[in-house]
């Protein structure tokens, strides 16, 4: 995922996740708060008043996401580009272990989406992988990985070209019906 700044006037002010990231929650809020008072009294010394007011901002940008099975690193941060790459990083096969994409087994090769190492039906590698509602969550529902960067620019700029460039990429993962 790339953000790059097409224009001359605006210019990345910061970016989150900025190291390895495998779980995060950042939390985003923007709040205004105005007070006031007014203070009116008789004396006898005649009418008297006061009047005050208070202001306050609070702004904060922030992205917040959960990627147990996934890591993302921060690979390039200029003032016009911003990098990251996000990639599979394993996880617990039904409590056999943690796989990732390189795991090896002399015996049963990649178990990564194998469901059992004694499936009966040695015809129907198909049968078995692992069902979808058994794989981690962002594997089986889509991953939309959630990344923030913050734009500055000069008071009077109305607007700012941005171009995002989002690429995934598949593996190709081969069950054989008897053998691994």
């Amino acid at each position: 995922i790339a953000f790059n700044l097409q224009d001359n006037s605006a210019r990345f002010f910061n970016v989150a996740p900025t190291n390895a990231v495998e779980e995060t929650t950042v939390t985003s809020s923007v709040s205004y708060q105005l007070g006031g008072s007014v203070k009116a009294s008789v004396t006898p010394n005649g009418p008297s008043g006061e009047a005050g007011a208070t202001g306050q901002v609070t702004w904060s940008d922030s992205v917040s996401y959960k990627q147990t099975s996934y890591k993302t690193n921060l690979i390039d941060q200029t003032n016009k580009n911003v990098k990251w790459n996000v990639f599979f990083n394993g996880y617990n096969n039904q409590n056999w272990g943690i796989y990732t994409r390189d795991s090896y087994h002399s015996l049963y090769g990649n178990q990564l989406f194998m469901y059992s190492r004694t499936y009966l039906y040695e015809s129907d590698a198909k049968g078995n992988l692992i069902p979808m509602d058994q794989l981690p969550a962002l594997t089986n529902s889509g991953f939309s990985p959630g990344m923030i960067a913050v734009v500055i620019s000069e008071k009077n700029t109305d607007q700012s070209n941005l171009q995002v460039a989002y690429t995934k990429h598949a593996d190709d993962y081969q069950l054989r019906p008897g053998s691994t």
